[in-house]
């Protein structure tokens, strides 16, 4: 196993970059940062458990306002409100990119603890919040004070999810795609949870209700996460990691770039895929939500599987994997232009919507450990400061994305077309996954330093 200065002896200098997973070189030891913790044993699956457990709450609060938010919107304003809606619905994921890559570098500063329970506080308290907007009568005010709402919210969101990964790397760092693939689980049950818990107590008890109820349960999870959460033993050397200098080094970019276009690809169909499939097929909202709950189910179930696979084996070869799945799912839903023998059917919806699920699965599972990798094996350290870094930069990369997907994936639908806007997605993924693999058989068979110099730790 890996030892505890994580850097290589010199007669290992000349092993290959990307041919050592699975070596001495890039693997990590879950002894090697316990000691970090006050907490032994059963402590640390308690406490990532507890964390999953507030990041499923947190997502279902995220996706509440969904089945009945936009309905509200066009009452007040007796006419199409669509982009006010998506303003307030795509400030979560601004304010999420910003305080991710921000509170990532400095968590090890502010202290991990601090930052979990109150990024739950915010979350809760900004929900809660959220329920009595309605009251607003003036139009500008009610949006205005919607969206200001919402961004707090995404400041919380942010600061949570970085650092409750954060810390589960931490305490497992030989399991790093399986921790990550835990609070994936939680985080698509919560999505799902969501808006049928929102819009059943809307219609039940009215507009604040469901705002209320999730969020005191969040403030309620507040009082656990003070007792449960780890305190961390500072170690005097340890150094702000930045965003900057990991994105000089070429496979972190390319893991990134496949992020950025599997989640971009989320936020596109997040905005067309009900429109198409009602047009195309005049299927109800309950066949609809069955599709994309397929689609939710596969992710969640396949991301146990793909992150025990790629703590397994290379997580470069789980992430093009994923790639082409994706990619491939995206060809199937329109289907492709490029299948002129093909016509619209709904098992190829279903088969599209497991294909998809599962490649987004393999990519976001797969991606921060390829990122650990590469950072490790240019000389970082492996502690929190990259462990949070790394969180920052995968969640940074997944709200950027979907925060500019949904208005972009909508504009090509507009002008295109949905089968062909899709199939452009789908190319770029396929393009990027050929890439990834090629990068990876190149870089195998040319040995490079791991401790490449020029590339500041600060």
């Amino acid at each position: 196993m890996i030892r505890n200065s994580r850097l290589a002896d010199s007669e290992e200098e000349s092993q290959p970059l990307l041919g050592a997973y699975g070596s001495d070189a890039t693997k990590r030891d879950d002894r090697s940062q316990a000691h970090r913790f006050h907490l032994a044993g059963r402590g640390r699956y308690t406490s990532t458990v507890v964390m999953a457990l507030c990041t499923f709450v947190n997502y279902a609060a995220f996706s509440l306002l969904a089945p009945f938010y936009p309905q509200v919107v066009a009452e007040k304003k007796e006419a199409a409100a669509d982009t006010e809606v998506g303003v307030v619905m795509g400030s979560i994921n601004v304010a999420a990119f910003i305080s991710s890559i921000v509170f990532g570098r400095y968590m090890h500063r502010i202290g991990v603890k601090f930052l979990v329970v109150a990024g739950a506080f915010i979350v809760g308290g900004s929900t809660l919040i959220f329920g009595f907007v309605c009251d607003i009568g003036n139009w500008t005010a009610f949006i205005a004070l919607s969206s200001a709402i919402r961004f707090i919210m995404g400041v919380g969101e942010g600061a949570f999810d970085t650092t409750s990964i954060a810390v589960g790397l931490t305490m497992f760092p030989a399991r790093t795609a399986t921790v990550w693939s835990v609070f994936e689980v939680a985080a698509g049950l919560g999505i799902i949870t969501g808006p049928p818990l929102g819009g059943f107590l809307y219609d039940t008890k009215g507009f604040p209700i469901p705002f209320i109820v999730v969020g005191s349960i969040i403030l309620l999870s507040v009082i656990f996460l003070l007792g449960l959460i780890p305190t961390i033993n500072k170690a005097s050397s340890e150094r702000a990691v930045s965003v900057w200098p990991l994105l000089k080094i070429l496979p972190i970019v390319m893991t990134c770039l496949s992020v950025f276009w599997s989640s971009a690809t989320l936020g596109m169909l997040t905005t067309t895929i009900s429109v198409y499939l009602k047009r195309t097929f005049q299927w109800t909202p309950t066949k609809i939500s069955t599709a994309i709950v397929t689609n939710s189910a596969v992710y969640g179930i396949s991301a146990l599987v793909f992150g025990r696979l790629a703590d397994a084996t290379n997580p470069r070869v789980i992430l093009s994997a994923g790639m082409v799945l994706r990619g491939c799912g995206l060809l199937l839903v329109g289907p492709s232009f490029v299948f002129t023998s093909l016509a619209p059917k709904p098992w190829l919806v279903y088969i599209a919507m497991v294909a998809m699920g599962s490649g987004a699965a393999a990519i976001q599972v797969s991606a921060g450990l390829v990122i650990i990798q590469s950072a490790i094996a240019r000389g970082y350290q492996d502690d929190l400061s990259l462990n949070g870094c790394v969180s920052g930069l995968v969640l940074g990369t997944v709200f950027f994305a979907l925060a500019i997907g949904s208005p972009v994936g909508g504009a090509l639908t507009v002008k295109f077309g949905f089968r062909y806007s899709t199939s452009f997605m789908a190319f770029i993924l396929l393009a990027q996954a050929a890439a990834n693999l090629v990068m990876t058989i190149a870089q195998s068979r040319c040995p490079i330093s791991r401790q490449t110099p020029g590339l500041p730790i600060n």
